[in-house]
């Protein structure tokens, strides 16, 4: 079931959800999920004293401090992203970490990895968040999916293995027994230099977060045309669209600010 100050309009194949209100629910998921999110559910559960979620919320904004602006957007739109797919899209586990693990910086690699529960299949996927006062919000919300799209595209595209071994390592971190094992053979086959000829038929989430006043609405119908326009063109093997509209970050970053005291 979504948040209360979440309304959510869904099809199989896309999801768009207008976060009205940052509600207590809202925030409650934080406190459960973050440290899992940030470090890795089975991290976690095997260091559970080093992995607090004060420790978390300290390292958060440890990365997040001194960041520009758009950086800003970007790390609040991921952990967005990670709450909200993982309340709409029960299938799908999470494979990957929000800290990068090399640096205290934004995190390399796809942005989000998940493996499905019942056909095990993997999932790329790419957030590109932003706001713009020039456009409306379902114009702006296009050139977020357009530039999340790209992204995706050229990462598949690259021949180098260190996104995938990267994506192991987060699968073993965020992953226990049976699906650890699965998810890592899945990952590995899928590295580029195994099979050059694959390029980007691989399945992929094209996920956008749009800071934008919330009487100017995204439209699902738009969604669905570029959805439609996507599948059209065969660069990937399966999609779905999953987009976000809050009003602004700010929020976000105040309860994680008051969180750390």
């Amino acid at each position: 079931m979504p948040f209360k100050g979440v309304k959510v309009e869904a099809e199989p194949d896309f999801t768009l959800c207008y976060v009205e209100d940052f509600c207590i629910e809202f925030k409650r998921e934080i406190r459960n999920c973050l440290a899992k999110l940030f470090s890795g559910a089975a991290n976690v559960n095997d260091n559970s004293t080093l992995f607090t979620y004060k420790w978390t919320v300290k390292e958060f904004l440890e990365r997040y401090n001194g960041k520009d602006l758009k950086t800003k957007k970007g790390m609040i739109g991921e952990l967005l992203a990670h709450i909200l797919i993982n309340k709409h899209h029960l299938l799908l586990k999470t494979v990957s970490i929000l800290a990068n693990k090399e640096e205290r910086s934004i995190r390399k690699g796809f942005d989000i990895i998940y493996l499905h529960d019942t056909d095990n299949s993997i999932w790329y996927s790419e957030v590109k968040s932003g706001n713009s006062r020039l456009k409306d919000s379902t114009t702006y919300n296009r050139v977020l999916l357009n530039r999340a799209k790209t992204g995706l595209t050229n990462t598949l595209l690259e021949n180098s293995d260190y996104r995938w071994f990267s994506a192991i390592v987060d699968a073993r971190l965020t992953l226990d027994g049976p699906d650890k094992i699965k998810a890592s053979a899945l990952l590995s086959n899928d590295f580029p230099s195994k099979d050059l000829s694959v390029g980007t038929k691989r399945n992929v989430i094209i996920i956008t977060v749009l800071y934008h006043c919330l009487t100017d609405r995204i439209l699902s119908d738009n969604i669905k045309k570029f959805q439609k326009k996507l599948i059209k063109s065969g660069t990937f093997q399966k999609s779905i669209i999953f987009c976000i509209q809050k009003t602004t970050y700010k929020k976000v970053e105040r309860f994680l600010i008051k969180e750390s005291i």
